[in-house]
């Protein structure tokens, strides 16, 4: 099964790339669908199991959702503000760039662009642009900070052990850009950390039981200013970055506890074989080798 999606509704089956996913999920079979070059302003959720979605050079998929924001007189939510929000498995999509423009965290507060629950999925050439918290990778920790249940109002099927794939992908953003859990293999990628007034963390994890965590091989790390390779959300946290190259803004001590001295045990921050602008520190909790200068 195929279908398109463009602006002209002479000329392709549906003008909004929710509506052509709609679409897929009626019909209950693989379906692929085709998106021609231009900036569709909605957000997308997709349940359908099964699905490609091949984009055309300059697709744009934006929205401005954000956490401050009310939604039937209380905040949104992290949860509730993803461009695109997916929830499924055997997932492709190649070339579309998903943006939430809601802007800086300490404005709007969180602001998600791509949401993923789900596993086998596979994002190719694609680019993901937010601010704070703008890839969020599930399944989420079980509870909150205060003890209650942490579910999204957006979640229909739960997938314990997720796996999601990463090449040749672009990710921007500030706070806990990369966060969540499962596992996530990021392959010849470009992650850059814009300028805020918050400090910057490429990653934030809470690696879900018997998951590795989120794996860096070959990638292109660079900061507008400093910032930092990752904090721990929860326990365990697991992040490895191998053969990677960053760039002068990575501060020197590499990595934050966030506080949890007593949980470093639990932790697994790691960088094998990568390559640096400028020398660094590392405190003996982390896993570095093979420190390379440019």
């Amino acid at each position: 099964m195929t279908c398109t999606v463009g602006k002209d509704p002479f000329m392709y089956d549906f003008v909004s790339i929710q509506s052509a996913v709609d679409h897929a999920a009626k019909g209950k079979l693989s379906c692929t669908i085709y998106v021609a070059s231009g900036v569709y302003l909605e957000t997308v959720k997709i349940y359908h199991d099964h699905l490609t979605i091949l984009c055309e050079a300059d697709t744009v998929l934006q929205s401005d959702l954000a956490a401050f924001q009310l939604l039937q007189g209380v905040p949104r939510g992290t949860f509730q503000t993803a461009t695109l929000f997916v929830n499924g498995h055997d997932i492709v999509v190649k070339g579309l760039t998903v943006k939430n423009i809601a802007g800086p965290g300490d404005q709007v507060g969180q602001a998600v662009a791509v949401y993923l629950e789900g596993t086998e999925m596979y994002f190719v050439d694609c680019c993901f642009d937010g601010y704070q918290d703008t890839l969020c990778l599930g399944p989420l920790p079980q509870l909150t900070k205060e003890g209650t249940p942490l579910i999204s109002p957006w979640l229909e099927k739960s997938y314990p052990q997720q796996a999601r794939f990463f090449s040749n992908c672009v990710i921007r953003g500030t706070v806990d850009v990369i966060f969540g859990g499962g596992n996530a293999y990021f392959d010849r990628c470009r992650l850059h950390c814009k300028h805020t007034a918050q400090n910057n963390y490429l990653t934030a994890a809470a690696t879900s039981p018997g998951a590795k965590g989120f794996v860096f091989n070959n990638c292109q790390i660079t900061g507008a200013k400093t910032y930092l390779l990752g904090r721990p959300w929860r326990i365990p946290a697991k992040v490895g970055f191998h053969t990677c190259h960053f760039d002068g803004a990575l501060a020197q001590e590499g990595w934050s506890d966030w506080g949890k001295t007593e949980q470093r045990q639990y932790v697994s921050f790691i960088e094998h074989h990568c390559t640096y602008a400028k020398a660094q520190q590392r405190a003996a909790w982390i896993d570095m080798k093979g420190m390379r200068l440019e």
